[in-house]
């Protein structure tokens, strides 16, 4: 599986006791061959020095080779997957820290069940100060006392929900620490840069005792993170912190549900109906429209039409009729696409058209449903469309099958994100809305027969091309 849809989040710095300071220059232990700790983060990385923005996007990003291999709980786990190093400066808003440059080796292992809506994996990462790959070393390899370097290091288990409403949640939590009280971990320079500039090839070692339990508790209490589930964690939505209960309960929706209630039973209905549920962006125009999430179809004489294939709203000003001169937020919902041949394509569509001040003036009073009293103030109608492009030219011919029936049913809006309902803003609604098939209906509210265009111009129908 690939994740640079969340390679942002894996590269957020953990850096905790992290010192910025310069490093001893000095040799550190001698290598007795033994484990540092019984709980231990060992790691060889070789790789080029990548600069931040290919860390984010790592389709740009050249890849180490190497990992960590993770010692805990008498347990050994491997973590070699889309091994990283990449230099880093901390911004204005890291207090001691701003400014200052750091590299940071990173590795993951991802967790099988992952899927690319849930990704869950777990991170080692290793940071240390520029300083400590910028001194005049006597030669190399040269094993360095981690204690004396100020680098910190952390293993975290990492959930990245992407949902369909492109809502992305992050929850990120402790699983151990660097032990800052053992003085056998090391770090061993193999080849480094002088000074290790982007580009530069570098090849890093170590073995880092670790805190885990209540030393690691003991080291990140204090620090700003969140007690939850008995681990240290940080939870964010679009990158602004959350509580980490409210991640819980986020993570568990699809980003296809309204963000307020509809009433039981609004959208089942056997009667000739169109139901609908919209939920994106106010387009300016139909070309090139942001696509919302929608479920749509239509019940019209026994027969049931798809409108599920794509949904889009728009808003723009009426030009002729009852509407004249006012905006009308729409849904163009389509559905059953299909192509009898290579140059024809047929589908259904449906027209759901709401006045905007009708909208406004939900959101003024505070009401679910449109008032008793509003007449003509939403409509909906379902037409059949086949269209034929030639070259340059692209023809259209819309045929109704139902308009809103006498008594046209209701929709459920929610408003409270909106402010005017502009383009740019988000629509979310439900639609119950009651179709009428009947001809002179049809007739009463469109006219007779149907509507043929090409290169968006009116034509006669006798002129549509048929097959």
């Amino acid at each position: 599986m690939r994740v640079e849809r969340f390679a942002m989040v894996l590269v957020v710095l953990a850096c905790g006791s992290c010192d910025p300071g310069a490093p001893a220059g000095v040799a550190g232990p001698p290598d007795s061959g033994q484990p540092v700790s019984g709980q231990a983060l060992a790691f060889e990385l070789t790789g080029r020095l990548n600069p931040y923005d290919a860390a984010l996007r790592s389709e740009q990003a050249t890849y180490a080779v190497g990992g960590f291999r993770l010692h805990l709980a008498g347990q050994e786990e491997v973590l070699d997957e889309e091994p990283l190093i990449f230099r880093y400066v901390y911004p204005a808003g890291a207090g001691a820290l701003a400014g200052k440059e750091v590299v940071v080796l990173r590795a993951l292992s991802l967790d099988p069940t992952s899927t690319d809506a849930s990704l869950r994996v777990a991170l080692a990462q290793v940071v240390l100060p520029r300083d400590v790959l910028a001194a005049p070393y006597p030669g190399a390899p040269l094993r360095l006392p981690a204690a004396r370097l100020g680098l910190s290091a952390s293993v975290r288990d990492v959930t990245l929900v992407h949902r369909a409403d492109d809502v992305s949640l992050n929850k990120d939590c402790y699983r151990a620490a660097l032990d800052t009280g053992n003085d056998r971990s090391y770090l061993e320079v193999r080849r480094g840069g002088a000074p290790p500039v982007v580009g530069a090839v570098l090849s890093l070692g170590g073995e880092l005792a670790l805190a885990s339990g209540a030393e690691l508790d003991a080291l990140l209490a204090g620090r700003g993170l969140e007690r939850h589930h008995g681990r240290y964690c940080t939870c964010f939505q679009d990158a602004r912190p959350i509580p980490c209960a409210t991640f819980e309960a986020e993570s568990k929706k699809s980003g296809e549900e309204l963000s307020c209630s509809v009433p039981a039973g609004f959208l089942q209905s056997t009667d000739a109906r169109a139901t609908l549920t919209f939920k994106g962006p106010i387009n300016s125009g139909v070309s090139q429209a942001a696509a919302g999430l929608a479920s749509a179809s239509a019940q019209v004489g026994g027969k049931t039409y798809s409108l599920s294939y794509r949904s889009h709203a728009v808003r723009y000003t009426f030009q002729s009729g009852a509407w004249t001169g006012k905006d009308i937020v729409e849904i163009i919902s389509i559905g059953d696409v299909q192509n009898p041949t290579k140059t024809r394509v047929t589908y259904n569509v449906m027209f759901t058209r709401v006045r905007a001040d009708l909208l406004a003036r939900m959101k003024a009073e505070g009401l679910a449903q449109p008032p008793p009293d509003v007449q003509l103030g939403f409509v909906a109608y379902l037409l059949r469309a086949e269209e034929v492009r030639a070259g340059a030219d692209s023809a259209t011919r819309l045929c109704p099958l139902a308009v809103t029936g006498s008594a046209p049913g209701s929709f459920v809006l929610c408003h409270e994100s909106n402010k005017s309902f502009a383009v740019g803003e988000r629509l979310e609604l439900a639609a119950s809305l009651a179709l009428d098939d009947d001809p002179q209906v049809i007739a009463a509210w469109l006219g007779s027969g149907c509507f043929c265009s090409k290169n968006q111009a009116t034509i006669p129908c006798a002129d549509f091309p048929e097959p």
